[in-house]
């Protein structure tokens, strides 16, 4: 093999510096000492406004569940994000890739939680860049939390107009709520075709007298709700690729990220007319699926509920003979 071929040990390539706000924080996990209660965040000025799709994706440093919680807040004290930092003992590095996430659910699943906070970018790290501002840091380890400011600057390299990303973000918000709605309907319809196989399994297996009705009234529900999934994502018409393009889903998140990705630059005529077209089938989607569960899934609860359906059969106290 000549030289040129192989290279050997002539190639270096270096690590890129960590996108980011910087977090730096100093933890003790084993000792509790108050002297040692100490934190320092966001080192530097943090760029992020300006740099349109260029971020990386991921959240950087701190995305793994840990003990140690930080949230980010902006000037008002409105919560903007959330993300875990590393808890080794003595000093600790997060990073926060300048992006907003859903609060925390009391009660909800932490996989429908990651799920939801990414609204149109499907992850929770994924969604709106803030804007340029203040924002408070809060660390928090246990029943020890610190707290810092620090500031998010335009890129001095770029030519921005603040009221063009002021008003690429609201459109932005606006876009992620519809989307967060969709992916929310497609959950919940996923959930009750779940149920409704717990039901025919409940009426298989058991001597419920209604089980015939049941079975009826189960076919006619999950006729509309496959209704209802098929104007999400159709179900190819043969083995192989696949065009999804007239499902509902693809054409909303297709026209949010037309919105979404603008930058630094106003959102285009076509993006804006592309969402503006498929804005109105999604509501009327959604009018649908609540129609559906005000009264289909209603009835068909009433039905169950007459049959005396219920997933545990009567039990008889357990005893040794």
């Amino acid at each position: 093999m000549s030289p040129l071929q192989s290279p050997g040990d002539t190639v270096f390539a270096g690590e890129n510096k960590q996108q980011g706000a910087r977090i730096t924080y100093y933890l003790t996990p084993a000792e509790k000492k108050t002297e040692e209660k100490e934190a320092a965040a966001a080192e530097t000025p943090a760029r992020a406004a300006g740099t349109g799709g260029m971020m990386p994706f991921g959240g950087g440093a701190g995305q793994a569940r840990t003990k140690v919680q930080i949230t980010i807040l902006d000037s008002y004290g409105r919560f903007v994000s959330q993300l875990y930092g590393p808890e080794a003992k003595g000093i600790n590095r997060a990073y926060w890739n300048f992006r907003e996430t859903e609060p925390p659910t009391p009660g909800q699943p932490q996989e429908e939680q990651t799920e939801a906070r990414g609204g149109f970018f499907g992850r929770r790290a994924m969604g709106m860049l803030v804007l340029p501002g203040k924002y408070t840091v809060k660390v928090k380890y246990e029943d020890q939390e610190v707290s810092g400011t620090f500031e998010v600057k335009p890129d001095p390299r770029l030519k921005i107009d603040l009221e063009v990303l002021k008003a690429n973000y609201e459109k932005g918000k606006a876009a992620q709520g519809l989307s967060r709605a969709v992916m929310r309907a497609s959950r919940q319809l996923q959930q009750t075709l779940r149920a409704i196989q717990t039901v025919r399994e409940y009426t298989r297996t058991g001597r419920n007298p209604k089980s015939a009705e049941i079975n009826k009234a189960a076919d006619e529900l999950e006729k509309k709700l496959k209704e209802l999934t098929e104007a999400l994502d159709p179900t190819p018409k043969k083995q192989g690729m696949a065009d999804r393009s007239k499902g509902l889903n693809t054409q909303v998140m297709r026209a949010v990220f037309g919105i979404a990705g603008a930058g630094i630059e106003p959102v285009s005529q076509a993006a804006q007319v592309s969402y503006d077209k498929v804005k109105p089938k999604a509501e009327e989607f959604l009018n649908k699926v609540n129609a559906f569960y005000q009264k289909d899934v209603e009835d068909f609860k009433k039905i169950l509920q007459d049959a005396g359906f219920t997933l545990f059969s009567p039990v008889a106290p357990l005893k040794i003979e």
